[in-house]
């Protein structure tokens, strides 16, 4: 008697490889994840992704995960449901609050990889898990912050450098997470409420989302916890002016990725019972109460060893520029712009080109004001209107939240085209089921819409 045994990921890929057909990226992830071991679903208190809603859509369809009844057009597979057409209006990589009919789920849009396409679901899921904690602190608009100063810069850096040395650590972690408190403490003391409110805010948000995701990731793919402490590490290592963007941008949000994720694994080696309190109180909070305090005293002798004055002499400088862009220097990156009234609602996505300067990554010049100096694509769709941006510099512009109206506008070197025909000054009024095109943007409109066309600009409302 031969025995046929069959792996549970196996199993969930059987039908492709039965078919003939090899199975696609986002079918592997679906099996990664689902045969993930149960650990996986365990990393943080309430979070399985096994049991949220979410979707891969890859070049073959839309593998959906959900544990109600999905649309008519999905069949049911296994512990999954596919359909061959992609899902309507979904033009971004990700989005955290898709609706499918009566499901809001996550969706992502496959990477090259299984894995890679992995971990943008542990991470975005996670962030559409936070969503969900009622007893955050109060949200802090980045772009309430100005005057970064080299010497606090320097501070972030050293604090950097002391974390990834305490991560990495293979001896007692205490007296290193103290000397990063006591960094962190100077530092503090230096800026204003408000920064240190958003960067606390920022390790909450992203560092605990790439946290979770190193460790899921680690799980499901059978890899060494040695792995999650290296990638954290990188995080860690790489200079603060190859993130590209505002010096918010760079010195707050991106590097709180690393600083937050190290925290947290920082926690998880001291063995407290950290995750539940995390939900409403600071990791840096949670640190000084787990190794009791910082060290006040190894402050100057930690600012030696890690190279504080070197850091200041620097050319360039290890986070780069400190100016942040304004709205005059932005608006020149292009003559012509294409302005867009989009209401409350609205969904909008972007990809970032890979920049390691200052014009790259997002640009908060004040509150509620964004720039995007140059977007690898931009999205946005709402009620019959379609958004599509390719390599062009966007500004948003909220009038009251990031979830409230929005003026959206597109830099353009000349006018587009309005079904077929350039554009020219003295259009107002309303037009209906219309398109319009120019290098590097497709914007197309379902119903009707008001147009209103100056000599250096085109805007469209409703």
């Amino acid at each position: 008697m031969i025995k046929l045994i069959v792996s549970s990921a196996a199993v969930l890929v059987l039908g492709s490889v039965l078919s003939g057909a090899a199975p696609s990226i986002g079918e592997r992830t679906v099996a990664a994840i689902l045969n993930a071991p149960a650990g996986t679903n365990g990393v943080w208190p309430g979070f399985s992704l096994p049991d949220r809603d979410w979707a891969v859509q890859d070049e073959t369809g839309v593998y959906l995960v959900t544990k109600v009844r999905p649309p008519d057009s999905f069949i049911k597979r296994d512990r999954w449901y596919f359909r061959h057409e992609p899902l309507p209006n979904f033009t971004a990589d990700f989005q955290l609050d898709y609706r499918l009919g009566d499901l809001s789920l996550v969706a992502v849009r496959a990477k090259r990889t299984v894995e890679q396409t992995a971990a943008l679901l542990y991470h975005e899921s996670f962030h559409a898990f936070q969503h969900t904690w009622t007893s955050s602190p109060p949200h802090v608009d980045y772009g309430s912050i100005q005057e970064f100063l080299p010497a606090h810069a320097a501070g972030i850096e050293v604090e950097r450098r002391v974390l990834r040395d305490a991560i990495r650590s293979n001896g007692p972690i205490e007296t290193l997470a103290q000397q990063a408190l006591a960094v962190r403490a100077r530092r503090a003391s230096q800026v204003t409420a408000d920064f240190v409110q958003a960067e606390r805010q920022a390790e909450r948000t992203e560092g605990l989302a790439a946290y979770v995701e190193a460790r899921s990731i680690a799980l499901a793919f059978g890899k060494s916890a040695r792995t999650v402490v290296d990638d954290i590490s990188l995080r860690l290592a790489a200079p603060m002016r190859a993130f590209g963007g505002s010096p918010d941008e760079r010195l707050i949000r991106t590097r709180a990725y690393g600083t937050g994720a190290a925290i947290a694994l920082l926690l998880d080696r001291l063995g407290v019972d950290w995750k539940n309190r995390a939900v409403s109180d600071s990791l840096d909070r949670l640190l000084a109460e787990a190794v009791g305090g910082s060290d006040p005293q190894a402050v100057d002798a930690t600012y030696r060893r890690y190279g504080y004055d070197k850091l200041l002499t620097e050319s360039p400088a290890s986070w780069g520029a400190l100016e942040v862009m304004s709205e005059s220097a932005f608006d020149r990156l292009g003559a012509y712009r294409l302005v867009l009234d989009l209401p409350a609602g609205a969904k909008m996505g972007w990809n970032l080109a890979t920049m390691a300067t200052s014009d790259g990554g997002m640009h908060r010049p004040a509150p509620r004001i964004l720039l995007l100096p140059m977007v690898k694509r931009f999205t946005a769709n709402h009620d019959g209107v379609s958004v599509v941006v390719e390599q062009c510099p966007v500004k948003l512009l909220y009038s009251e939240n990031e979830a409230g109206p929005a003026l959206v506008t597109v830099l353009l070197a000349e006018p587009p085209l309005l079904n077929g025909s350039r554009v020219e000054a003295g259009l107002d009024g309303t037009r209906s089921d219309f398109r319009i095109e120019g290098r590097g943007v497709t914007i197309t409109v379902a119903g009707a819409a008001r147009l209103v066309s100056l000599s250096d600009r085109i805007t469209i409302g409703r």
